[in-house]
């Protein structure tokens, strides 16, 4: 449900003090070659990498429930480049693991840090990267937040909070 865009060292777990997260790990069996996760279950991106790498939580969104919430929490982030990226969102079970950005590939929706949320054609966005929708966030995500993401199967709509706060451009 979850997936990150490679930087060069990343460090990332997901909440496991928020009840939202419901006791939900990284799948181990589910992530791309340069992705290693940790026995306290945070997420590592190898820093020798130069390409995009993802992990799916275990537990997925159910269709007979239809809303899901998770959290993560940016533990650590170091780029050795300028142009390093974090992506938080939902992705089909068809999306690549490895050299895919979950951004720019189709039926994907996510929150990237410093880019914006991708994927949603609601006002105020405007078409980038083969022709994806990309609106601007009105908030960035650094080393101690925690990001959360929400959707709704019955009405079709994605949130996203930071730090417990929804953020203003719903979608």
């Amino acid at each position: 449900m979850s997936t990150f865009r490679s930087i060069k060292t990343l460090l990332i777990s997901l909440d496991q003090s928020s009840s939202s997260t419901g006791g939900n790990r990284w799948n181990h069996h589910d992530c791309g070659e340069d992705m290693l996760i940790g026995s306290d279950q945070s997420l590592h991106i190898d820093p020798k990498s130069y390409y995009t790498g993802s992990c799916r939580a275990e537990a997925m969104v159910s269709q007979y429930v239809g809303i899901a919430y998770f959290e993560v929490r940016i533990v650590l982030k170091k780029e050795r480049y300028s142009y390093g990226h974090i992506s938080l969102g939902l992705s089909t079970r068809d999306f690549p693991l490895d050299d895919e950005w979950l951004p720019t590939y189709g039926d994907t929706y996510a929150y990237e840090m410093p880019a914006g949320f991708w994927g949603h054609n609601v006002e105020g966005s405007v078409p980038d990267q083969g022709n994806r929708r990309i609106a601007v966030a009105n908030a960035s995500f650094y080393m101690g937040d925690v990001v959360g993401c929400s959707v709704n199967l019955a009405t079709r709509q994605i949130i996203y909070t930071l730090n417990g706060k929804r953020l203003s451009l719903s979608v």
